[in-house]
């Protein structure tokens, strides 16, 4: 790797909540920066609106600071109005010439689902000006491709991927079924909930640990009504060690998800050996291979989570074979190794033809 290219990397900050935040520092926990002169611009922070306005403005200044000495901007990309901050930053790289890649981490189909066409028309001219485009998943690619959102030479597909622990975490004694994702109506918790009833009949020990950012209240007042409070804890946003205790006694983690790019929580779920459920949405079927390292249904069918949910929470055996493969598919497909070689390769394949093309005026 050549040790004179120089990346400034845009992105939510280092300690702000969601999945975004996972796989920055995700590179960074990785080695990235050993990899190249890397330096990073966190644009917004966990707080209120005017701390998050306040932090994206402070976020711009050190990003025009720091672009003259870059060689390229890579700029991560997520929903409702990152696109309008992150335009800010993507106009200032290119006034000064800069090549950047723009990491689009969105649910594209939900996302996009009932948008008008000024809508789309503001993402192709969004994606006009990047010089190319990371999507998390071949599905998501064809998305691209089908709305015409840029040229079809810009877009590459690189999976999110997670390191993998050393040891293995998995709890079957417990009975404690994990979700670790936003409070949100797109990532399906009150899916999982309504499954809850099913699936403590058969397993009555069984509880359930809800983890994410967000408002919970909603879903404190369905497990209360659905006579299930006992049995659900809504434990906030969790990250370091908090987090890994939640792994260490999981016997199975959930992904309820509506739709989904490609789940981190998912991932590390796997790479740390604990059986997994997902729905099968955006990316997931990419990574979970139904019967075979864990279970994947369709979205929002409550009796076949419930189901699926109940085969791990009584199987120990079908719970440790699956769990297994997916460790040692996350290990070989999913690892963050592999996916800083494709960062960095697309770093140079970009800045190399930057620079062809300026050569060649």
């Amino acid at each position: 790797m050549d040790k004179k290219l120089s990346v400034l990397m845009v992105g939510p900050a280092r300690d702000a909540q969601g999945g975004i935040t996972s796989v920055i520092n995700g590179y960074f926990n990785a080695g990235l920066q050993n990899l190249c002169n890397f330096r990073f611009v966190g644009t917004t922070s966990n707080g209120n609106y005017f701390s998050k306005a306040v932090a994206a403005i402070r976020a711009l200044k050190d990003f025009t600071q720091l672009l003259p000495s870059c060689d390229i901007v890579h700029i991560h990309l997520g929903s409702g109005v990152s696109m309008d901050r992150k335009n800010l930053f993507l106009n200032q790289a290119k006034k000064y010439g800069k090549p950047v890649i723009i990491h689009d981490h969105r649910p594209l189909q939900r996302d996009f689902s009932h948008q008008s066409a000024s809508f789309i028309n503001k993402n192709r001219r969004f994606f006009a000006k990047a010089d190319a485009v990371i999507v998390l998943s071949e599905g998501e690619r064809d998305f691209y491709l089908d709305r015409q959102l840029c040229d079809p030479r810009k877009i590459f597909v690189i999976h999110n991927s997670v390191a993998v622990p050393t040891k293995r975490y998995f709890s079957f004694s417990s009975k404690k079924v994990i979700s670790l994702a936003q409070m949100t109506e797109r990532k399906g918790q009150d899916i999982l909930i309504k499954a809850i009833p099913s699936i403590i009949k058969k397993v009555p020990q069984a509880q359930f640990v809800f983890a994410g950012n967000g408002d919970a209240t909603p879903y404190r007042n369905l497990a209360h009504q659905l006579n299930i409070a006992q049995h659900c804890n809504f434990v906030g946003w969790v990250s370091g060690r908090r987090k890994e205790e939640i792994f260490e006694d999981a016997t199975v983690y959930i992904q309820s998800s509506r739709d989904e790019g490609m789940a981190m929580g998912l991932l590390e779920a796997m790479a740390r050996g604990i059986p997994v459920v997902a729905t099968n949405v955006g990316g997931t079927s990419l990574v979970v291979h139904d019967g075979i390292n864990g279970s994947l249904i369709p979205s929002c069918n409550i009796n076949m989570l419930a189901n699926a949910t109940i085969k791990v929470l009584e199987n120990e055996k079908y719970a440790q074979i699956t769990a297994l493969k997916a460790r040692s598919y996350i290990e070989h497909k999913f690892n963050i190794q592999l996916n800083l070689k494709q960062i960095v390769s697309l770093y140079k394949r970009v800045l190399a033809k930057k620079r062809n093309s300026t050569d060649g005026q």
